[in-house]
Parts: C-alpha cells; structure tokens; sequence
C-alpha cells in the first residue's frame, strides 16, 4: 500500500504498545509436542450447560470421532483429540475465568493416533452444495479461532448474501505470534478457506488485513493470493467475480477487533448496535479460515491448533501444534515452564485472564485458546501496576484512549452504584473490553472487571424480569383457560337440561300411555305434579257438593215437630257436677251422632270415578291425601249443623225476663242453652233413625243407672277409644277404595 494511503486513511483509535513478539517466533518455526497419555475433552457448553456424550465408558474411540453432542444452538459438537479408550468421565478445571470445575471425557491414548474415517473430503468445493459446505462445518466443530469461539456455522449460515469477507490476520495482542506463523506456512490454505466461505456467504470482496509488524506474514499471504489469482480459470481458483486482495494495517491495538478492521478497510464505522452482516460484512480469523479448509478438503475436524506459549516462566518459548484437550502439567516437561511462577495467563495480557499455576485438577487446551504466558515476575508484563487501587482522579485518559469512544470513568462510576439504566444510556454493551483503559489508568482501577461484572447483572436483570412476565402471562392465561372450562361446563350442562326438558324421558308402558294420551306432550315434572293436585283438589269439591245435596234433600222437622220449651217439673237449679255430667253426656251422643251420619253417607255415595292421575306416589303422600280428605269432610259436616241451626226459630217465651233478678236471669239463660242443646240431639237421633243406612245398636236407657261415677269416665273413655278405632278403620277403608293419584 502506497505511503500516502498510510498517512491519510482514517484510521480508528487505538495505541501502540510493547510488542514481546519475538519471545515466541524468533525462529519462525511451529513446534510440535509429543502424545500424552491422557486427553480431557470439556463438556462444558457456551450457555452453561454439558454436552451430551455419545459413547460409553471403555469405547474405542479414533481421532475425529464425534465423542458429545450439543444440547443448544449455541454449542458444538466434541471430538476424540486423538485414538484410544473412553475411560472416564472426570472433573477438570475449566479454562474460564471463573475457574470453575466441570465434567469432561477422559481418552486414554493408545499412541497410535489412528484418524477417523468419518469425515470423507469434499474436493469439489467450489461447486459444491451450499448446505452441505455449512453442515460439513458444523459436523467439524470449527469456532472462531481468535479467541472468541463462537461457531463457525452461526456466523456464515445467512439467509441474505453478504457483500465483504474480512480475513483478520491483525494479531494485535502483545505476546501473541500463533497467527503470524500460521500465516508464514498455511497461506494458501488460509485463502482457499477464505474463499469457501465467500462461496458459502455470496461475498464478492475478499479483504485480508495484516498489521505491518508481520513482513514475512505480509509477504507469504500476498504470493499465496497472486498464485490463486492467476489460477482463477482453474475449478479451485480464485472466481472472476471475486476481488481478493491483501491489506496492511497500522500496528496499534487494539486493531484485531472486528470494529477497528473493518472502520480501516471499509472507511466508515460500521454500526456497534447491528450484527457485522447487518453492516455488510463479516470478520473470520486466519485460523478459523484454515480449520474450515482442512473440514472441508481434507476432511479433518478441529482436533488441534497452533498455541503461543511465552512470557519469562516459560524457558522454551513459540508457537506449538497442541491437541484440544492436552493438560497444561503434561505440556509443561516440554516447554520448560517455570516450577516457580507468580502468574498464568490465557489468551493475552490485554484481553485474556489469570489462572492459578497451582491446580490439582487438569487445565486443558480449548479450541479458543490463542496462547498461554507464564510469569515468574507479573510486574514483567503489559498490563500490571505495581500499586493497589486508588481513587479516580478523573484524569480522562481512559475515554482519550478507548478506541469505542466511551466515558470509562461514567461507567465505573455507574457500575459502582449499579445503576442499570445510566450504564445502558452511557453505552455500556458498546464496550469491547479490549483492556486500554486499564492499561492507562494511573489510580490502577480494573475498570474492565467492573464493566464485566455490570454486564452480567444487567442481563441477569433482564432475565429475572423476563421470566417474570413470562410468568405472570401463563398465570393470567391458566386463569382465562379455567374461566373459559368452567363456562363451558355450564353451557354443555344447560344444553342437556335442555334437551331433557325438550322431551328426552324413559319410554312409558302401553298402560301409562292411554292414561296421559290427553296430556300435552313436553311438560315437565313439576308441571304433572300441579295438574294432579288440581284434579284432587276438584274431587275433594265434588264430593263436598254431594254431600250438601244429601243434606238438602233430607226432610226437616217443623217447628211443631219440635218439643216445647222446657218442661216445667225441670228441677230449678243443679249442681256444678251435675251440669258437667250433663255436658259430657251431650258431648258424648252427638259424637255418636257424627258418626252414624258419616256411616249413612259413605253407604249412600256412589263410587266416584278415578280421574286420570300420575301413578307413582309414595306413601307419605298417599296418607297426607288420605288426611286432606278427612278434614275437608269434617268442614262440609260443620257447615251442615250450622245451616240446621240457622232453620230453627228461637223458642224463647215474651217478657220472661220481667220481674227477675240478673241472677235469675243468666241461670235461666243457660238453662236454655242446654234444653237446645239437647233438643239438637234429639233432632239428630231422629234423622239418623229416619235414613235407610245401617242402625247402630242402642244404649240401653239407663245404662248408668247404679254405677259409681268413676265407673261411668271410665266407661265413656273405653266408648271414645271405640269410637276413635272405628274412624282409623274408617279412614283406611277410603283409602284403599280411591284411586292411587298419578
């Protein structure tokens, strides 16, 4: 690139700072290590959970074999790092920074290292299927390789063709030289990757951008895309419609972020808010781009990549082909790693973080693992300080060199208060935490961990709240569904209501049928018992009715018929006892007088048809009718002896009053009433012995005649219990005689 493109490009923010690089590719040689006896491959997901395993404990396993699969979209498949025995499921030290430990598959190596068959090379890939090229890439476990480890196949499997593919071969992270020397010896392999995915993307534009502390990087790229060019009319060469070219970028850091290289090479900013393919374009590492060509042309899954292992801890420092899964202890012999070390850092002094050096568990390589540096003295690399914190003296040099353009000392100071609200005005997720502002802050703040730490309880945050909303729906909507079941119980229950009164009843007998054929049809129960009790209610008045006819048809006596007033050899006065006597007497014959008429009545009615009734009645009814009836009798009877003695004149003789004392007067007065008393008696006797019906035996005249008075109470009780019996009897007998009521 000309000097003047240099000096005049916009160019992002960003700072140099001391390199180390050499430390690690002096020689410019990739290392290899030997097999170790033991592999542990984590299963440990991005989203927290555990990889499902898919062999059991003692399978033979060979290089490349699918050992887990994943349980989320977010995740990827495990392989066997090399061939051997399944032979446990351990505890390891995940490679995090929270240190924590998880389960994972232990291979045992058999030494022979014996590659899986499993994944057959596509060597047409250039005109291959598009969904085969992505699922080839998903089967192979291929992550973004720069440190991220996102999957490969999330980022590329788009619905819309993306105009850009950026190839990042940056590597601005002091220490770090894993890419430069992947660039030096896998060149083409780089770009033939480059291009599947600009296949795959439906990119036209191919960017490879280089920082210009990598001469031998810059020039091995730059032939390997000549050469590609020049074969384009070749199946595998570059295609006419696609433009490749190598860029060098500025060494500053932190120009490796997709941001940084791609406000380089495409001029403008691209939008923090919007994924990369939003803005058009997307970003893959160098070695993401060569570990999908291997998938693909060679048919190799992701089993090892190029680690840089430096710092002044460790005595034989470069770059080093490690198998995932290899424990950090068994890699130690061979790098001359320091017994004594102060610190161990994963990924970078910039961006990465620190592990104790003293683990009992085994800390493995990962896919995402870019390097490990190794400090006897932490006061030797980039980042440390050697003072505690302090307060900030709001120096403003932390927003100066954020290369996001951000108010650190906001945020921290957000962060600090948790107050979630400002930290998102203030653009706390824009922040890619890439370390400068650590890196110049003079009161030592680690101002990036507190921004990590607002992060997670921000989305933490959220998520409680979405769960609760989530909740609160389905509590409202189980609400709504008990409602909406409730109602329609009730509808479904009213509908057979409905239909039982519209006519659904038990088909009746032939018999039951004539007897309710007049009866109009679909009347309800309730209906059938008030047309009954109408019906006996007019029986009861008809049979009133005839009775007041016999008693309007019978002779009456005329008042010469009648006796006299009271006989004047009457004894004057009685005592007290002998007018009780006497009014029990009474009280006696026109009892026997009731009911000798009722006799005579009930011989001569005449059998009352029964009216069509419901059959089936219980007892209780039966009987309550029975008593209905009885009372209504005893009513017309009432009525009957007031009406006789409305006929009768008054017998009482003029001015019989005169010349009387008032005592005199009451005591003939009551005389009176008994003589009438008795005169109806007589009267009533005399009808019974004119009707045709059955005469009763009569007393003897003087049946009291010698008896003592108690002999004669007792007497008159024995004659009212008689009495009593023969109406029960009675009663039954009408009963039985009358119809059952339906």
């Amino acid at each position: 690139m000309r000097l003047l493109d240099l000096l005049f490009k916009d160019r992002p923010k960003g700072l140099s700072l001391p390199e180390y690089k050499s430390l690690s590719n002096h020689d410019g040689q990739i290392k290899s290590l030997p097999l170790y006896e033991k592999y542990h491959v984590s299963l440990l997901q991005r989203d927290g959970e555990m990889a499902i395993p898919t062999v059991n404990i003692g399978a033979h396993v060979k290089a490349g074999d699918i050992i887990a699969r994943p349980t989320s979209h977010l995740a990827l498949h495990r392989h066997a790092p090399t061939s051997g025995e399944v032979s446990a499921i351990v505890d390891i030290t995940e490679t995090h920074p929270s240190g924590m430990t998880v389960k994972a598959l232990e291979i045992t190596a058999d030494g022979l290292d014996t590659p899986t068959t499993a994944f057959a090379p596509i060597s047409d890939y250039m005109s291959a299927e598009r969904n085969a090229l992505i699922e080839r890439i998903f089967q192979a476990g291929i992550a973004g390789m720069g440190g991220a480890g996102f999957p490969t196949e999330k980022k590329i499997n788009l619905s819309e063709p993306v105009e850009t593919l950026i190839i990042n071969g940056a590597e601005c992270e002091p220490y770090i030289t894993c890419d430069d020397l992947l660039m030096r010896h896998y060149s083409e392999e780089i770009l033939r990757g480059a291009l599947i995915f600009a296949r795959i993307i439906g990119a036209h534009n191919i960017l490879v951008g280089i920082e210009d502390n990598k001469p031998e990087a810059i020039a091995a790229m730059q032939a390997a895309a000549e050469q590609l060019q020049n074969a384009s009319a070749q199946p595998l060469g570059v295609p006419a419609d696609v433009h490749l070219a190598v860029h060098i970028l500025p060494t500053q850091y932190p120009m490796g972020s997709r941001h940084q290289i791609a406000h380089y090479l495409l001029g403008k900013r691209p939008n923090i808010k919007a994924r990369s393919y939003q803005s058009g374009f997307i970003c893959h590492n160098v070695a993401t781009a060569k570990a999908a060509y291997d998938a693909i042309a060679l048919g190799k899954p992701l089993l090892e990549r190029l680690v840089t292992f430096s710092g002044d801890g460790v005595g034989k420092a470069g770059v080093y082909a490690t198998k995932c899964g290899t424990d950090l202890a068994d890699i130690a012999g061979d790098i001359a790693l320091a017994e004594r070390l102060d610190e161990i850092i994963i990924g970078g002094t910039m961006m990465g973080f620190a592990v104790s050096p003293d683990n009992d568990k085994p800390l493995v390589i990962k896919r995402e693992t870019t390097s490990v540096l190794a400090f006897s003295d932490r006061l030797h690399h980039t980042i440390a300080h050697d003072s505690d914190e302090q307060n900030c003296i709001r120096c403003g040099q932390c927003a100066d060199a954020c290369p996001m353009d951000l108010l650190p000392q906001q945020l921290h100071f957000y962060g600090r208060g948790e107050d979630f609200a400002k930290l998102e005005q203030h653009r706390l997720f824009d922040c890619i935490e890439c370390g400068l502002c650590n890196y110049v802050c003079p009161s030592n703040i680690p101002l990036v961990q507190v921004f990590q730490h607002s992060k997670g309880d921000i989305v933490a945050d959220k998520n409680a709240k979405r769960e609760a909303e989530h909740a609160r729906i389905r509590f409202e909507a189980r609400n709504q569904r008990l409602e909406e079941e409730k109602a329609e119980k009730a509808r479904k229950a009213e509908a057979r209501r409905a239909k039982l009164r519209a006519g659904k009843q038990p088909a009746a007998s032939a018999e039951t049928a004539s007897k309710t054929a007049t009866k109009p049809a679909g009347k309800s129960r309730q209906q059938l018992i008030e047309e009954a009790l109408a019906r006996k209610k007019a029986k009861q008045a008809e049979k009133a009715q005839q009775r007041q006819a016999q008693v309007a048809n019978e002779p009456t006596e005329t008042p010469a018929e009648q006796p006299a007033q009271e006989t004047p050899n009457k004894p004057a006065a009685k005592s007290k006892q002998q007018l009780i006597e006497e009014a029990l007497a009474r009280k006696k014959a026109k009892q026997a007088e009731k009911a000798k008429q009722r006799q005579a009545q009930a011989a001569d009615e005449p059998a009352e048809q029964p009216v069509q009734e419901p059959v089936a009645k219980s007892k209780q009814q039966l009987i309550e009718e029975a008593l209905a009836r009885k009372k209504a009798r005893q009513a017309e009877k009432a009525k009957q002896r007031q009406a006789q003695v409305a006929e009768k004149p008054a017998q009482e003789p003029p001015n019989k009053s005169a010349g009387k004392s008032k005592q005199q007067l009451i005591e003939e007065a009551l005389a009176r009433k008994k003589a009438r008393q008795a005169e109806k008696a007589k009267q009533r006797q005399a009808q019974t012995a004119d009707e045709p019906a059955e005469q009763p035996a009569q007393e003897p005249p003087n049946k009291s005649a010698g008896k003592t008075k108690q002999q004669l109470i007792e007497e008159a009780l024995a004659r009212k219990k008689a009495r009593q019996a023969e109406k029960a009897k009675q009663r039954q007998e009408q009963t039985a005689d009358e119809p059952a009521d339906n």
